[in-house]
């Protein structure tokens, strides 16, 4: 039991000590230098570096959703962490995920409207040019029309007021054909 225990330790101290290494090898102001040859040789180890582990947080998200009883309303299965995707253990909302972004990659950025207020109610008074799409995925999980609107995240100092804040975003309708 106590070689286990040593085993253990010894094994996450060299995989923090790599960890701690791959860091400082990015980082560019450090009073830690590192050889060339070395760094070269940790970048080569891991390419990724620390952006392996971190997303912007400022990034924009792009959310699904279809007209329904003359409203917006968000296509199901885009969160994981909720009950009904197991808690991200199921892989329909990744996968779904990858369909639309490979499904986007041919659409032209101009297709895209800009929206300084609520796009609900810019959709109301506004019609948007219809961008067509075959979907060629073995297992197709998007079929249909459905609006893509591109925002910001509200920032965290913000969070309180999120329901009363509007951010601009970009709208896009898209109709979804399955072949198959």
């Amino acid at each position: 039991m106590k070689t286990m225990r040593l085993a253990f330790v010894g094994l996450c101290l060299f995989w923090s000590g790599l960890a701690f290494f791959a860091l400082l090898t990015y980082v560019k102001d450090t009073p830690v230098r590192f050889s060339y040859e070395f760094q070269h040789n940790l970048r080569t180890l891991f390419p990724q570096g620390w952006a392996f582990f971190t997303k912007s947080p400022r990034d924009e998200s792009i959310q699904l959703y279809r007209w329904e009883n003359n409203r917006l309303r968000l296509v199901d299965g885009q969160r994981q962490a909720t009950l009904e995707n197991l808690m991200g253990f199921r892989r329909a909302s990744r996968a779904m995920s990858v369909e639309y972004a490979y499904l986007l990659y041919n659409v032209p950025a101009e297709n895209w409207v800009r929206c300084e207020g609520d796009p609900e109610a810019y959709l109301r008074t506004h019609r948007l040019a219809n961008v067509e799409v075959e979907n060629h995925t073995p297992r197709p999980y998007l079929s249909g029309t459905y609006y893509l609107i591109q925002k910001g995240i509200v920032p965290w100092a913000w969070a309180s007021e999120a329901d009363r804040i509007t951010l601009p975003s970009s709208i896009l309708k898209l109709t979804v054909v399955c072949k198959r």
